[in-house]
């Protein structure tokens, strides 16, 4: 591989850009520090604190910025490829010079094995997922489908037939507004038929009452004005059952449900210690219609180091070969922060619930039974005129 030359301008920037293919190098004149390279099928070079270098292998190019590291190889873009420890990686994006400088938009990975990965969105603007062309988009957890929105019509199906619920005890949709009433699959190929009401579930239910009642938050917060509603009330259901030997766990129309929260957890991290600078940089802008080099004072986050002379096993300095001065070594700058780690579920109560479609059901059972019963006995009455 050709070896590379740089040029400084005098605010210290290194401008290099070189093409393998040439062997060409040559110097720009912008005050940011720009590599652009194309890269031999021989050659993967590296460049690490200013310098670049041949390592033989195929298509792959590293950068090794302080304790971090990227690397690209087969296409594939790795931050924090030299990482020896736990430490959180990120990719910032900023589009904007006066508000969110620091970022527009982060994808970022929590620090340690199982750390959490986040998406932060700056500002107001939308954050959009899509695609250009005819295509599903697809969401999985456990490297499994969980659901998918569908690229011809946009419906959202779950990953597998008739496994995933929507919501939960603990976790529940307040409402759901529908053009049309549910759909619940009723073939009779599907099911095992045991037959009519029994007696004592025509008993028990008579012993059922429907109810007018409030929530109990609602009343918290709006006190009489709360508004009514009616229904039935699962405890009173359960006791009604029960009273006619029967076990209202045993019916679908009742569901009993433990409640979990989840809690997040946190965990101490390493992580390097930064303040805020003040730098010059040169750019091009037009004046007046004419390119013109400006300099500028920016602010931005460096990394800070202490540094150490080295020496070696014996005690004796070690001298740099470079400048002929005794060697530093540029230690980073750590704190302990506390960082998010798993989220936990935690048990906090429990929840009964009806479904009042089984519910209405019983209701009409019991009223064709009552009713049948009442006609039965009237045209007894009128046999015996």
């Amino acid at each position: 591989m050709p070896s590379l030359t740089g040029a400084t301008s005098a605010s210290g920037d290194l401008f290099i850009v070189h093409d393998v293919s040439t062997g060409t190098t040559s110097t720009l004149t912008r005050a940011e520090m720009k590599i652009a390279m194309g890269i031999a099928t021989t050659d993967s070079p590296t460049f690490t604190g200013g310098t670049i270098t041949g390592t033989g292998g195929a298509g792959s190019v590293s950068f090794k910025l302080g304790n971090s590291a990227l690397s690209t190889g087969a296409g594939i873009l790795t931050i924090g490829a030299s990482r020896t420890g736990d430490g959180s990686s990120r990719i910032d994006l900023v589009a904007d010079g006066v508000t969110y400088t620091t970022y527009g938009f982060r994808f970022l990975r929590n620090s340690g094995a199982d750390g959490t990965a986040i998406f932060y969105q700056h500002g107001t603007g939308a954050l959009q997922f899509y695609t250009q062309e005819l295509a599903d988009i697809i969401f999985r957890t456990n490297n499994t489908v969980r659901f998918t929105i569908g690229k011809t019509n946009g419906h959202i199906t779950p990953g597998a037939d008739n496994t995933q619920e929507m919501g939960s005890a603990s976790y529940r949709w307040k409402e759901i507004f529908c053009g049309n009433a549910t759909i619940n699959t009723s073939d009779a190929r599907l099911k095992t038929i045991r037959g009519g009401l029994t007696e004592a579930e025509v008993r028990a239910w008579e012993r059922v009452q429907w109810q007018i009642y409030q929530w109990s938050e609602a009343v918290e917060e709006k006190g009489d004005a709360a508004r009514l509603h009616s229904g039935l009330i699962a405890q009173e259901v359960m006791a009604a059952f029960e009273a006619e030997g029967l076990d209202a766990g045993r019916y679908g129309l009742l569901c009993y449900d433990k409640i979990y929260d989840n809690r997040q957890t946190y965990i101490e991290q390493a992580e390097q210690v930064t303040e805020e600078v003040e730098r010059e940089i040169q750019q091009i802008e037009m004046v007046d219609g004419v390119a013109t080099l400006v300099t500028k004072t920016i602010k931005e986050r460096a990394e800070q180091f202490s540094f150490h002379p080295i020496f070696d096993a014996d005690g004796k300095p070690v001298i740099d070969p470079t400048t002929g001065d005794q060697a530093i070594h540029a230690e980073p700058v750590m704190r302990t922060i506390q960082a998010e780690g798993p989220v936990e579920q935690v048990e906090i109560g429990d929840r009964y619930g009806l479904r009042y479609g089984e519910c209405q059901a019983f209701e009409a059972a019991f009223q064709r039974t009552k009713l049948a019963a009442i006609e039965a006995r009237l045209a007894a009455l009128e046999a015996g005129k």
